[in-house]
């Protein structure tokens, strides 16, 4: 492409994001909606809810920029010839696709990480057993570490149904065909154009067998709407997330309360 082509891709894709940016305007969580209050009984558990929210709505609004960003790309790259076309999807799309095809799978994981957390600091409030014993790890496992600590939280259950519709088997498998875990751990798969092409070795009663497969391209206008998809789920754990954070603000305030009547001296 030549200088003057590139700068009127850029002129069409700022004026389509724009555009988007009107029409995505409630696809975005804003800080100033989900404010913690000010003083919270216990530091640890206050200072980590509020580290968490920030993080977490931040991660999903920047799930829904990579999206918008990409899909504008793509409507712009449809507008040029075939070998322009090409040229602008692999600069500008595609680097943005990558990054918004493997949210799911990070946002699943910082949902579960946060939650496990907070789960463990306010479990003190209904164990009096409680023991600190939540392993150092700088990740966590569902079944492992965060179901064990989820029960007697009313809020837990709607978290938890939500939560399992982030990067499910229909995204993961059918919709990106493991996208995210081919690209990390062996050859990624392309958008639009371009075949993959890969050896299948499989061990039939002792003999080897290697089988040639040409794994075909992700479809753009599918891919996109996935996300799209994806991201809204996002959105809907956020907020079981916050009610299940307000119920566990609520046991920590009733604490606080009821700790400063049994104090209380008698006059």
């Amino acid at each position: 492409m030549n200088d003057k082509q590139q700068i009127e891709a850029f002129e069409m894709f700022l004026k389509i994001l724009a555009k988007s940016a009107k029409l995505g305007a409630n696809q975005i969580l804003i800080h100033d909606n989900y404010s913690l209050p000010d003083r919270l009984p216990d530091l640890v558990f206050g200072q980590m809810s509020r580290n968490f929210s920030t993080g977490l709505i931040n991660a999903v609004n920047r799930f829904f920029f990579d999206i918008r960003q990409a899909d504008s790309w793509v409507q712009v790259a449809n507008s040029f010839q075939e070998n322009d076309r090409a040229s602008l999807l692999s600069l500008h799309a595609e680097p943005l696709l990558e990054l918004s095809v493997s949210r799911p799978y990070s946002l699943r994981n910082q949902f579960i990480f946060a939650v496990t957390h907070l789960l463990h600091q306010s479990n003190q409030l209904k164990n009096p057993e409680w023991r600190d014993d939540l392993p150092t790890n700088d990740w966590f496992n569902e079944k492992k570490d965060l179901l064990p600590r989820s029960n007697g939280w009313t809020k837990f259950p709607d978290f938890r149904a939500k939560l399992d519709l982030l990067n499910d088997d229909s995204f993961r498998k059918n919709a990106t065909l493991d996208f995210r875990h081919r690209m990390q751990h062996r050859f990624g798969l392309h958008f639009d154009i371009g075949l993959q092409p890969h050896f299948m070795r499989s061990n039939k009663n002792g003999t080897m067998t290697y089988t040639y497969v040409l794994i075909p391209p992700l479809e753009l206008k599918m891919i996109i709407g996935k996300l799209v998809e994806q991201h809204e789920r996002a959105i809907n754990i956020f907020q079981a997330y916050w009610n299940l954070l307000g119920e566990f603000n609520d046991s920590w305030f009733n604490s606080a309360i009821s700790k400063k009547k049994t104090a209380r001296k008698p006059t």
